[in-house]
């Protein structure tokens, strides 16, 4: 029997109770200690559509959905463009980045290649094609860019670019014409 869950019909930042058990499933957790995620169906729009996951607990299937409600603030926050001009198909993308409308900066997206696969296999499963690394450089700005939009922006950067993990994006700011990391999102 598989049991369903409509995130659009939960308040909160998604996360939410095992049908059967009541274990709580959150969408940050990304250890598979409490569930499994067995298949993610995209839709034609290139976004999730449906999760089906097993809980580790009681082992029911659960197939989520409602991401589009869910992520749909969030998305209209954070624009990005088409690729440029000077990106690589298939290695690196570039692109520009605004938030609630104002430029923001340039993004970097970086693919796993083969070698990339090999010497990282012990860390973490990658294919080739998947996106693994996020360059994000903020153009000077007379606002200082608070740290919930940055965690906002690396969520919708993670849902847009498949393969992208926690702590695969990097932000670095320009200030006063010197490059400072902000940190790993």
């Amino acid at each position: 029997m598989i049991r369903k869950v409509n995130l659009a019909k939960i308040e909160g930042e998604g996360d939410f109770s095992c049908p059967k058990c009541g274990v709580k499933i959150s969408p940050e957790d990304e250890t598979e200690n409490i569930y499994t995620i067995q298949e993610s169906i995209i839709g034609e729009d290139d976004h999730l559509k449906e999760l089906i996951i097993r809980c580790n607990k009681c082992n029911s299937t659960i197939s989520v959905e409602g991401f589009d409600a869910l992520f749909e603030e969030e998305n209209q926050r954070i624009e990005i463009s088409k690729e440029l001009s000077d990106s690589i198909p298939g290695f690196r993308t570039c692109h520009d980045v605004m938030i609630d409308g104002q430029y923001l900066g340039k993004l970097v997206v970086e693919y796993a290649q083969k070698e990339d696969v090999k010497a990282f296999k012990r860390l973490r499963k990658l294919h080739v094609g998947d996106a693994f690394k996020c360059l994000i450089t903020i153009s000077e700005r007379d606002t200082e860019l608070k740290e919930e939009d940055i965690l906002v922006m690396a969520k919708v950067l993670r849902r847009k670019f498949k393969g992208l993990k926690a702590k695969d994006t990097y932000v670095s700011e320009i200030r006063e014409g010197s490059k400072k990391l902000l940190g790993k999102y």
